[in-house]
């Protein structure tokens, strides 16, 4: 009996080790958005009219997918709307990337786009709007190397 009960309890301890030291199947939880980012971005994103065309970062890309014009970030400098949600990335940046998601929201500004909504990470431009950056924004755009 004592075999079987320390073969048992191997068994149990390799499973564990294997699910959650190997596998790691709830790594995959930290990369959802919060609630509260969620409806930052829905919020923002519910200020571009159906019909406008959008240069918008990679993952807000999905949530713009119904529209006839949608574009990557870097793709189209002259979209009726800028849209960009820093949280999606996660941290997770490409060498650069940063550098050029800040040119682009000062380059924006600098020519004629304002702040049509501003939520937390997210922000929405469009050609004359004159709405304020959120303080997280703010924080992002000061940290320019």
């Amino acid at each position: 009996m004592g075999v079987a009960v320390g073969a048992s309890v191997a068994v149990l301890a390799a499973s564990l080790i294997l699910t959650f030291g190997v596998v790691r199947p709830l790594d995959e939880v930290s990369t959802f958005s919060s609630s509260r980012q969620v409806a930052d971005i829905q919020s923002c994103l519910t200020v571009i009219p159906a019909d406008a065309s959008v240069s918008a970062s990679n993952a807000l890309l999905p949530r713009l997918s119904h529209r006839r014009q949608i574009y990557v970030l870097t793709l189209k400098d002259d979209a009726d709307y800028v849209a960009i949600d820093l949280a999606a990335y996660l941290g997770h940046f490409f060498p650069g990337e940063q550098e050029q998601i800040r040119a682009t929201i000062t380059d924006s500004l600098a020519n004629g786009y304002g702040v049509a909504c501003s939520q937390g990470t997210t922000v929405v431009l469009h050609r004359g709007s004159n709405g304020a950056l959120s303080p997280e924004l703010s924080a992002f755009l000061g940290q320019a190397p």
